[in-house]
């Protein structure tokens, strides 16, 4: 299983580093200079600031080096675009046999994305065999919706250049202020929500498999669902202003309360976050009836009176 995740994992980030460079190309090619340093710029800004929201945190798992983080980047960023653009095409051709164009951008944005981006945390959390905990998914799924997120901004920012009449300059500084201000960490946060449950769906020791499916489809639909809202269109006036602040209530409500929650699981642990050498695969099986309760406390720390857990112990180092 690890082997074929590897495999999986490392041509499509290939596949996709090729198609992104071109696509960057292209994007380089046909707009003016100055358009290709303000993409360069606004993507190393908003690494810069996406990260930092996270690496502040007690979540961000100090013990591994930064591969994981680069390999984040490089699924949310490359490998994404080569997943959304063989799964997209075909629900945007159905939708405009169908003359449904009125879900095209939102259905056609909501569902290929999400399934890509959540699909890389999946492979990363199992494949780096070093991640132990729910949160480490709240943390990888925020970084591939980051690199996403990023590179989405350079095309568009791009695109933005090409289709103002007066000046691509003024053309990209537009698109990029206004994907700034509206809807600021969009797919980070909802890979992020999905990247939680994807967590708790390979983590949580002696469940069914029915409650770990259950964990995986909530997440996927919970960002889904979201991103489909934030998608749609339904008024060209200020009634769509008032669609737009009540979606970004529930979705920054929803990722800052997944921040909470992951905060406080950290501090009933005793610990900042931790990493375990091998990944217990087979904890992703049916629980057997006679295995013992596991626990999450780790080595060397004794837990309160009462404390219970449902984690997979962290073996000694």
């Amino acid at each position: 299983m690890l082997r074929y995740g590897k495999t999986v994992l490392l041509v499509s980030m290939i596949l996709g580093v090729i198609v992104s460079l071109f696509s960057i190309g292209m994007s380089a090619f046909l707009v003016d200079a100055p358009v290709s340093l303000i993409n360069l710029a606004g993507f190393i800004a908003y690494l810069i600031v996406g990260t930092a929201i996270f690496r502040v945190s007690p979540m961000w798992p100090e013990e591994l080096n930064w591969k994981w983080y680069l390999i984040c980047l490089l699924w949310g960023g490359c490998a994404s675009v080569g997943v959304v653009s063989v799964i997209g095409s075909p629900i945007s051709t159905v939708l405009k046999r169908l003359n449904l164009m009125f879900f095209e951008a939102a259905l056609g944005g909501a569902y290929p994305e999400e399934i890509s981006k959540l699909l890389g945390v999946a492979l990363i959390l199992i494949v780096s065999q070093r991640f132990s905990r729910p949160w480490h998914g709240f943390v990888v799924g925020g970084m591939v919706g980051l690199g996403f997120e990023a590179f989405e901004n350079i095309v568009y920012g791009s695109f933005g250049a090409m289709i103002d009449p007066n000046s691509d300059v003024d053309g990209a500084l537009s698109v990029w202020g206004y994907r700034t201000v509206a809807g600021p960490g969009l797919h980070m946060c909802l890979t992020a929500i999905s990247g939680l449950a994807i967590g708790y769906a390979i983590y949580l020791a002696d469940i069914p498999m029915r409650k770990r499916l259950a964990y995986m489809f909530g997440g996927l639909g919970t960002s889904f669902l979201l991103h489909f809202a934030w998608n749609t269109i339904i008024s060209a006036g200020n009634l769509q202003i008032v669609w737009w602040v009540g979606v970004a209530i529930v979705l920054y409500g929803t990722f800052l309360s997944c921040w909470v929650h992951c905060v406080r699981q950290i501090k009933t642990e005793g610990s900042g976050p931790i990493t375990v050498p091998h990944l217990p695969l087979a904890s992703l099986e049916e629980p057997a009836p006679d295995a013992p309760p596991a626990t999450q406390v780790m080595p060397g720390v004794q837990p309160p009176e009462g404390f219970s857990t449902q984690y997979p112990p962290a073996p000694h180092p």
